[in-house]
């Protein structure tokens, strides 16, 4: 699998986990996305640290988090108090959210 196809897989998971804003979430986990082979076939995983923390363990993390939290739970970030990381993938995905014009 690629990069797009992880990818692809994270947005799908972050969708069924019923995520406001799958893309911003699949967008900023993509560095930490990883593909392992288990028996029942390959699963996506996100890095923690040096742990693989399987995705659905990653969005309940996320979800109290104030940088991802609005995008799984439906909100307005604070643009203030997020990361460089959060800011980048609210931009790509939801630049409404800051008062911004999609690209066109």
């Amino acid at each position: 699998m690629d990069d797009q196809s992880v990818f692809q897989a994270a947005f799908e998971a972050a969708t069924k986990a019923g995520c406001a804003r799958p893309d911003v979430v699949a967008e900023y986990l993509r560095p930490d996305l990883t593909l392992e082979n288990t028996q029942g076939g390959p699963v996506v995983f996100a890095r923690n640290g040096m742990e693989l923390e399987p995705l659905p363990a990653v969005f309940a993390r996320l979800a109290v988090d104030p940088e991802l939290g609005p995008a799984i739970n439906g909100g307005q970030p604070d643009p203030k108090t997020i990361g460089p990381r959060a800011y980048r993938a609210y931009r790509k995905y939801a630049p409404e959210v800051f008062g911004l014009r999609e690209r066109t």
